[in-house]
């Protein structure tokens, strides 16, 4: 029972001490919460105009440990529009001085506020809570940091919003910030009740949510029907940028030629102006009842596209070759020909001059020799062995300039130890000196020594021409294959089938108005390789009777592709686009220019200038020629060079890039997705340029400049290649 009474006593003084401790600690953390952290509004402006954007920032300012907190509630402001900054990465906190006290500080939110009146603006109070991590007091018996919740309010901030300048222009609707202006129609001129679509473009960064369009008058003869919008916008910490489009349809009401003068005007801060903005538009609308345009000097009446067609080109196609000499292999291989050439001479050259400056190459010369007589059954004589041997010792006193009378051994290897020739070298060296030997006390079939009656001049002469054979190795095999190999490149390049039955027939099919046939056989001939002018043109002419405009405008480009001033696929063309009321595409200054270059002749020229200046390195490597010269090969070679990457570019220029709609009301997207907005459609046969590719889809430039992205199945190119 002691025992007990006891323990039941310990027991209650510990938790009364343990009772004591917890009160003393919650004592202490009350007391050293205060004054650690605050809240404060940052607004980028002290005083802002009516409608000009501006960043406010909730900033946290504290000492010790502080988290951030996890709740924010939402921010409103009167009569203005507020939208949060999202922070791409977690906020980096600094340090500034405030009342001379250093504070950590760290941006807790961004905001962009777009006032909507003039006058006062107030940024409300905005409560959070946040965790402090506190210290205890210096009598605190655990000594424990603890973390506690501490509310902190921002205050109310209020400023002005200065109202805009007056007058206002008539142009002016709102628009605050910096902006582009663009008026576009998808076509020039309409005939009479027909549309027009109108696209007003307007891009910039300041408060395009708020941007509306002026309100215009039409000209008497216009009729303008509802307008349509669609805006883009980015939310940066510099702003909301984007755009915003309008798009109306308009219709001719009387013929006639309309000018559209239409003005657009923004108020920039910065500048605290109005800027106005102009574009203009001249539509023409005709009457369905006016005479057709009288055809100039230029017009050829009897290829005219009309509704009963087009007549078959009756030129003969080249259908001998596949490919124009600039494009084909044998132009490449001639290219690069000239430089296989000058690197396997010279380094031969480098093994050759190697090989000579090597111990090895005489003593491999000499022992090969040697073996060729022994098995071809030649014994020698004493005479001839030391004739060897005078070779031998010619090759090597003339390399190491050793002066030794007598040829033995042993004297032979100390004097090649005494000048540093290596080991291996010495023990060539024995081995040739053993072969001489066994070759000067070779015998005879009837047993006897062989004697010095037995030399010949001719033995001599036959050993020195094969050390010389040794030091040229024979490559004629290799030669001879990689002559034929040539052969076979070349003679496949300029190989090609010549489908002239299938023409044959593609042309009957044709005068039977069989147009799918033709074009199903004239297609194949292309797949084989056989393309050439008078094939599209006619495959182009096949098109325009089966109604598929965009294919056939495509199929007369390549015609103008292999041939630029082709004068039946140039008339055709603009024949077609005349009846189809298409914008031709316009040629830089480059394209007209290289229209004019004879492609062929060009690709004479480069293989010329690279075959001189490899000629003159050759003479250089073999002959050591004067330096100059080698200059002159390099300089060349640089220009042969220089012409095939300027065929290459005129070949890009003209052709890689021009694609056409093939199909009627090409859909032309903001981004490479179905789901994307829709900016723009495109009539079959517009011509485009193609500027990338991503997962299907193309990217275009229009005649307009705008770039949209379409399909890729409905897009052609005019390669003919």
């Amino acid at each position: 029972m002691i025992r007990k009474e006891i323990f039941s006593m310990y027991i209650y003084r510990f938790a009364i001490l343990l009772w004591m401790v917890v009160l003393c600690t919650f004592s202490a953390i009350g007391q050293n919460v205060g004054g650690k952290a605050f809240l404060r509004w940052v607004p980028s402006q002290k005083s802002v105009y009516q409608g000009e954007a501006f960043v406010v920032k909730l900033q946290l300012y504290y000492e010790g440990n502080v988290s951030s907190p996890e709740i924010f509630p939402k921010l409103s402001v009167a009569n203005s529009w507020v939208k949060e900054i999202k922070q791409s990465q977690k906020p980096v906190p600094f340090q500034e001085q405030i009342n001379g006290k250093t504070y950590g500080v760290v941006v807790l939110k961004k905001y962009l506020v777009i006032p909507q009146k003039s006058g006062t603006l107030t940024l409300p109070a905005y409560p959070i809570t946040i965790k402090v991590t506190v210290a205890p007091k210096p009598d605190d018996f655990f000594q424990v940091e603890q973390t506690v919740d501490q509310p902190l309010t921002a205050s109310e901030l209020s400023f002005s919003v200065k109202s805009l300048p007056e007058p206002k222009p008539a142009t002016f609707s709102g628009a605050v910030g910096k902006f582009s202006w663009k008026v576009i129609s998808d076509k020039d001129s309409l005939i009479i009740q027909n549309p027009v679509l109108i696209t007003y473009q307007i891009a910039g960064v300041g408060n395009i949510p708020f941007v509306s369009l002026p309100l215009y008058t039409l000209p008497t003869g216009l009729e303008g029907f509802e307008i349509k919008s669609t805006d883009e916008q980015f939310l940066t910490e510099k702003g909301l940028s984007g755009g915003k489009i309008f798009t109306q349809t308009m219709v001719g009401e009387q013929a006639g030629v309309y000018p559209l003068s239409l003005g657009f005007t923004y108020f920039d801060p910065s500048q605290e102006k109005y800027i106005s903005l102009t574009d203009s538009l001249l539509i023409t609308v005709r009457d369905t009842t006016q005479k057709a345009r009288s055809q100039t000097s230029t017009e050829l009446p009897e290829r005219k596209i009309s509704d009963k067609g087009l007549p078959w080109d009756t030129q003969q196609p080249n259908l001998s070759h596949t490919l124009p000499f600039w494009r084909s292999d044998l132009y490449w291989l001639l290219c690069v020909l000239p430089f296989g050439v000058v690197i396997l001479v010279w380094g031969y050259s480098q093994w050759d001059a190697y090989q000579k400056r090597s111990i090895h190459y005489p003593l491999q010369k000499a022992v090969k020799a040697l073996q060729h007589l022994k098995k071809k059954g030649n014994s020698l004589s004493t005479e001839t062995a030391k004739e060897i041997e005078t070779i031998l010792f010619s090759y090597f006193s003339g390399r190491y300039q050793l002066e030794v009378v007598d040829w033995y051994l042993e004297y032979i290897n100390r004097l090649l130890e005494q000048h540093k020739v290596s080991k291996t070298v010495r023990e060539e060296l024995s081995f040739v000196l053993k072969k001489c030997t066994e070759l000067r006390f070779a015998k005879s079939v009837t047993g006897q020594v062989v004697g010095s009656s037995e030399i010949t001049v001719t033995q001599i002469i036959q050993i020195l021409k094969l050390i010389e054979k040794q030091s040229k190795p024979d490559n004629r095999k290799e030669l001879a294959i990689g002559f034929v190999l040539m052969l076979w490149v070349i003679g496949s390049s300029l190989l090609a089938a010549i489908p002239e039955s299938q023409y044959r027939q593609a042309e009957t099919y044709y005068q039977k108005q069989q147009f799918d046939s033709t074009i199903t056989i004239l297609n194949h001939i292309v797949k084989q390789g056989n393309k050439d002018k008078v094939v599209y043109s006619n495959l182009a002419n096949c098109y325009v009777q089966t109604g598929k405009t965009g294919l056939a405008i495509a199929n007369y480009e390549k015609a103008k592709g292999i041939e630029p001033m082709y004068s039946a696929a140039i008339h055709n063309l603009d024949q077609l686009r005349k009846k189809k009321n298409l914008i031709p595409p316009v040629e830089s200054p480059w394209q007209q220019a290289v229209v004019l270059v004879n492609l062929n002749l060009m690709a004479g020229v480069s293989l010329g200038l690279i075959w001189l200046g490899a000629g003159i390195i050759l003479l250089y490597i073999l002959s050591n020629i004067r330096r100059q010269w080698r200059i002159i090969g390099y300089v060349c070679v640089i220009l042969g060079i220089l012409s095939v990457v300027f065929l290459r570019q005129v070949e890009v220029s003209r052709l890689r890039k021009d694609m056409y709609i093939v199909i009627a009301s090409t859909k032309g997207y903001y981004a490479p997705n179905i789901k994307a907005r829709e900016l723009v459609q495109l009539p079959e046969g517009a011509a485009v340029s193609r500027e990338d590719l991503f997962s299907g889809w193309a990217k275009v430039r229009i005649p307009d400049g705008r770039k949209v992205w379409v399909n890729q199945q409905y897009i052609t190119g005019v390669t003919p290649y």
